[in-house]
């Protein structure tokens, strides 16, 4: 019995680790976020953005990206994660329209293996943040 215990304590502490990383993960994500936001204000959500306008995009943990037009960011919250959004994979979008969409499926791909994918997921919809 106590040997069972003694076998079992190392994944019980294994299991408090992971959950403290994944809530200082968390949080910094959050703050990321905020950060990128600022003070803008939510809009009505779109289920397409023109690609072509953007200037750029960042991913906020794996299961965010905002993208930005002008002094309007946009929030897509992703339907599923992308874990590969966390780290330093390639995000590769398929989209048929020359507009980025609702459902349009995202892949992450490896830097150092371009055919190796490391996650997949679907865009949601985009809710543009505004300045006051």
């Amino acid at each position: 019995m106590i040997r069972a215990l003694l076998l079992l304590a190392p994944i019980a502490l294994a299991g408090c680790a992971s959950d403290r990383y994944a809530e200082r993960q968390r949080a910094h994500d959050e703050t990321k976020l905020a950060r990128l936001l600022g003070d803008r204000v939510p809009g009505e959500p779109q289920s397409c953005l023109d690609s072509r306008m953007t200037n750029g995009s960042e991913p906020v943990g794996s299961q965010t990206i905002l993208y930005f037009q002008g002094s309007t960011v946009y929030r897509n919250d992703l339907i599923g994660q992308c874990s590969g959004l966390r780290s330093d994979d390639i995000p590769v979008i398929t989209s048929h329209s020359g507009r980025l969409c609702r459902g349009d499926m995202i892949r992450t791909v490896s830097r150092g293996a371009p055919n190796v994918t490391t996650g997949g997921c679907a865009l949601g919809d985009f809710v543009p943040y505004r300045e006051r």
